[in-house]
């Protein structure tokens, strides 16, 4: 199956497809994409190209976004659950308002990353540039 196809072209068909299955985005070009609201689950979106997508409300739940360009992207009031973000790059991302727990990342950029409301727990972030020159951390929960 072509998950990126049909990710693509049928939103509510990859998501009936993708419950249970093992869903491959490795390498993905999903630049800019409207995702909102998506939920993923288990699925390797590793080295994806990610930059300026929308994935605000979205639920990802133990996902492996290691390498993947996250630049601008939106993950406003998105739920990241034991996602894994080992070398990516969230230069510019908004994750205002995120929920994110469990969250393993070694070497990832978060400069410049908008954190206003979000909440870490049992966060592991080792070796990660972290710009938090004019960054609110007011309303964010460390843990």
């Amino acid at each position: 199956m072509d998950w990126l196809e049909l990710l693509k072209q049928d939103r509510q068909a990859f998501d009936r497809e993708a419950q249970g299955g093992v869903v491959d985005l490795s390498g993905a070009d999903l630049r800019g994409l409207d995702l909102q609201g998506l939920a993923l689950q288990g699925v390797s979106l590793e080295g994806a190209d990610l930059r300026d997508v929308n994935l605000s409300g979205a639920m990802l739940r133990a996902c492996d976004l290691s390498r993947g360009n996250l630049r601008g992207a939106d993950l406003s009031d998105s739920t990241l659950d034991r996602v894994v973000l080992h070398g990516a790059q969230l230069n510019g991302a908004c994750l205002e308002g995120a929920l994110l727990n469990g969250v393993a990342a070694t070497d990832a950029d978060f400069s410049g990353v908008q954190w206003f409301g979000a909440e870490m727990t049992g966060c592991v972030l080792r070796g990660c540039t972290i710009d938090l020159d004019g960054v609110s951390l007011d309303n964010t929960l460390l843990s």
